[in-house]
């Protein structure tokens, strides 16, 4: 299946509706202005699944690492999540622009690529050295973060595919 900028892989077509809704039946109302800054309205419907996830797993870090006498650890890792949002949301403005082009040139997508993970890791590295020992909660957060994605991302394609009968997905019986 082609995906074209406003199409995610394994969900519907994001039309220029305003008042549509996405797969989970969840109202898009409200996002076009995330979608502007991201680059399409599937992004924003994407950013608007993870944060709520994210904001969750900053709220546990305080409720976890503030009693046990590490309250700059959970700043740090709450930085980290910030960090992979942010990483997210380029990427995500990255590939609607290089898929958008008439003419995509693979060559600047790879560099933009290199330069924006070039830019993320240096931000975290120097975190993490200033800070040491609780900066390295940074690296925890965006690890967190990524993992996040890496579900939200997947639970469309494994339905996908069940649907498709291209893999046949082990169930539980």
């Amino acid at each position: 299946m082609a995906s074209t900028p406003n199409q995610s892989i394994g969900g519907p077509a994001a039309g220029p509706d305003a008042n549509s809704t996405d797969a989970a039946g969840a109202e898009v109302t409200g996002s076009l202005k995330a979608a502007a800054a991201t680059g399409s309205l599937t992004a924003a419907v994407t950013l608007s699944r993870v944060v709520p996830i994210v904001a969750c797993l900053g709220v546990a870090s305080f409720l976890v690492l503030v009693p046990m006498g590490y309250p700059l650890a959970a700043v740090w890792f709450c930085g980290g999540l910030g960090l992979g949002l942010v990483n997210m949301a380029l990427v995500q403005r990255s590939a609607a622009r290089f898929a958008a082009s008439g003419n995509p040139v693979k060559r600047r997508f790879a560099v933009s690529a290199l330069a924006r993970l070039a830019l993320i890791t240096a931000i975290a590295v120097g975190l993490a050295l200033a800070l040491r020992p609780q900066g390295l909660a940074v690296f925890a957060g965006l690890a967190a973060c990524q993992l996040v994605m890496i579900f939200i991302a997947s639970v469309p394609l494994v339905r996908e595919l069940r649907q498709s009968h291209i893999v046949e997905v082990p169930r539980d019986e």
